[in-house]
């Protein structure tokens, strides 16, 4: 297995045990196909504002945000070193999460649901935009912690 670099909507995370590719073979079929990445359940929920939750005190895990919980069978779990692994598959879609795997690294953007409104403090949706005066790209996720206005015109 590869140990891969996460990255956050735009920002690098460290986790205590980093994300993994298994890559697959002809024995061990995936859901999505091809390699199939693992995550440590708990520290990455975390990461995404999210909880790994024990269900009936029986073992079994759920990832939850919100009122939203996602339970994890057996085969969708792995303990490495410790630390228990989920297929990032097993829930990913059904938190509004999307990935990409390039090379050693896993990137995961979380704005893939619609945000009704920010509060104080909450970040926007990463989005990026071609300055005017110089033609270069400006990413938002470049202005987090920073106060910063957007002016957005529609002509509709």
């Amino acid at each position: 297995m590869e140990t891969l670099t996460l990255v956050v909507d735009g920002e690098e995370v460290v986790l205590a045990q980093s994300p993994r590719r298994e890559c697959s073979t002809r024995d061990s079929p995936t859901r999505e196909g091809g390699d199939r990445v693992l995550v440590p359940v708990h520290a990455f929920s975390e990461a995404l504002g999210a909880e790994a939750r024990n269900l009936n005190g029986n073992g079994s895990l759920a990832v939850c945000k919100a009122d939203l919980c996602i339970p994890l069978s057996e085969e969708e779990t792995v303990t490495i070193e410790g630390e228990v692994f989920a297929y990032l598959s097993a829930f990913g879609k059904e938190l509004g999460l999307q990935w990409q795997l390039a090379d050693a690294t896993l990137t995961v953007r979380t704005e893939g649901r619609v945000a009704t409104g920010l509060a104080v403090g909450s970040r926007p949706p990463v989005f990026e935009l071609p300055d005017l005066s110089t033609g270069s790209t400006v990413s938002s996720a470049d202005y987090v912690g920073k106060k910063t206005v957007f002016f957005v015109w529609a002509s509709w």
